[in-house]
């Protein structure tokens, strides 16, 4: 999730992508075999947005059910 560097920084003072991520972080560390997300590409640039579908689709590859709600009209 390219979030080493910002380790020691208090989430209010990180930018929307970067909650979002550390937020994603979070809930792909539970390890869970079902995850439900809400736009889990807001506020993430395109590549972000890249990097993050190619992660969904390996946990569903893997045998994660996932559902995923989304209004972004971009997708990489």
């Amino acid at each position: 999730m390219q979030l080493q560097h910002v380790l020691d920084t208090p989430l209010k003072h990180l930018s929307g992508g970067y909650q979002q991520r550390s937020f994603l972080a979070l809930t792909l560390a539970r390890d869970a075999d079902y995850l439900l997300f809400d736009e889990p590409d807001a506020h993430l640039d395109i590549s972000q947005m890249y990097m993050i579908h190619q992660l969904l689709q390996a946990l569903a590859a893997e045998g994660t059910v996932l559902l995923l709600l989304s209004m972004t009209s971009q997708r990489p």
